[in-house]
């Protein structure tokens, strides 16, 4: 599956821009994801009745999803590591349920 483009919606101040230790400030970016996915490929058999679903020009399915990412400001200060939240029915869980931490 090949992410072909990304749209930035909003780009803000993650939790009121205070830092988080060394790491510092943190910023939250969403928007949404663009996939292509080639129901010819091995790996996507899995994907139900993906066969069934619209193909483009070059024989792909196309679709988008809903991005999250909440990263330091500074990149230097991170520790390049990423936490990924995939998204069902547009339930965000990660960052509320994330070490405990609260809502």
């Amino acid at each position: 599956m090949a992410v072909v483009s990304l749209d930035v919606a909003r780009h803000e101040p993650y939790a009121a821009s205070g830092p988080f230790g060394d790491a510092g400030p943190y910023q939250r970016v969403d928007g949404l994801l663009h996939f292509a996915v080639d129901p010819a490929n091995d790996a996507n058999r899995p994907i139900v009745d993906l066969h069934l679903a619209p193909r483009d020009a070059e024989g792909c399915v196309r679709f988008r999803a809903d991005f999250t990412l909440i990263a330091p400001r500074d990149p230097r200060q991170g520790n390049r590591r990423l936490i990924v939240d995939v998204v069902n029915r547009g339930g965000r869980r990660v960052v509320r349920t994330f070490n405990r931490a609260p809502a």
